[in-house]
Parts: C-alpha cells; structure tokens; sequence
C-alpha cells in the first residue's frame, strides 16, 4: 500500500513540475515579448489601453511610412507567469488614399477602429457609431497621422461612419464601415 502511495505521489509531482514548467515557458515578461513571441514583429507602439486583465496594443511591425504601413493589434493577457498573447489582427494602410480606416475584433468583448489620415485638409476624425459621435485618439508618427478608437464591449453595433474633416466641420471624407464589416 504504501509502494503505490509513493508512486502515485510521484507521478502527481512529476506531472506538476512538468505543467508548471510548460506554463511558465509559454508567458512572457513584457507584454511586447508576449507579442513577439506569439510571431508579431513590434517596431512602435502606437497605441495601448488597459483590458479586463490585460491590455489592448496597437502597433506596427515595419516602418511607418506614408506610402504604406501595417497597423496591428494584439491583446494581451497578465497571467500568473507573466504575459500571453491571447490574439493578434492586422490591417494596411496608406498610399493614395485620404482617409483609411478598419473594424477589428480581438474577440467577442474588444473591438476597435483604426485608421490613417493622408489628407492635410482634414483636421479631425469623427466616428458616428449608431446615432453617436465619437472623436478617436489622434496620434502622429514621423509626421503620419494616424487614429485609434476603442469600442465599449458591450456596445450593440449596428452602424459605423467614419468622418474626415476641416477645423470648419466640412466633410472631405466619409466612409460607411457598415458595408465592408459584419457587425
């Protein structure tokens, strides 16, 4: 009785160790190691927000350049061990186009919108989400503007326009994400 008492205990160590060990070499210590190590290159990071238990990354993984770039985004979760990258999407952006934008979802809970601004006339961005209007983050990098709009998780999508304007409100741009995303 006692020999199969030892063995199982053992084996019931063993196994912890081996779970433990596996576990550990999964997480990271950096949130932007946890992307990498997911196989996202991070070149700058153009935008964070704190989710639930982990945070939210918009970044690129090349260059930014206002002939053509690559936003990503990942989601990354605070673990036990360390951080682990729960999911990444992408989208490009740039060249002859005045005002970009992408839905993402990063699951069911964190949705976001993203874009870039070539047109030098359009001073601000608005978002009309249902019959709301939401101003988005306006960042510039290496003299590329660009903008970030992080979506309530509980909001009820049922349209999305995305608006580039003058400092005088004139429309320049409009672009019905509805028609491109299934929301």
């Amino acid at each position: 009785m006692r020999k199969i008492f030892f063995i199982l205990m053992s084996m019931l160590i063993v196994c912890s160790l081996i779970g433990f060990v596996t576990i550990k070499n999964q997480s990271s210590s950096t949130a932007v190691s946890a992307i990498e190590r997911y196989g996202s290159k991070v070149n700058e990071i153009v935008s964070e927000k704190d989710y639930y238990d982990g945070k939210v990354i918009v970044f690129t993984q090349d260059s930014i350049s206002q002939k053509g770039f690559t936003l990503s985004h990942a989601y990354v979760k605070k673990t036990l061990f360390g951080w682990k990258c729960i999911n990444t999407t992408f989208g490009g952006h740039g060249g002859s186009v005045l005002l970009s934008s992408g839905y993402y979802k990063l699951n069911n809970n964190i949705k976001l919108i993203t874009g870039y601004i070539a047109d030098n006339n359009i001073s601000k961005v608005e978002i009309k989400v249902n019959d709301e209007i939401i101003n988005p983050e306006l960042i510039s990098i290496n003299g590329v503007r660009l903008w970030t709009l992080y979506l309530d998780n509980d909001l009820d999508l049922q349209s999305i326009n995305v608006y580039g304007k003058t400092e005088k409100d004139a429309v320049i741009r409009d672009i019905n994400l509805s028609e491109f995303i299934s929301i």
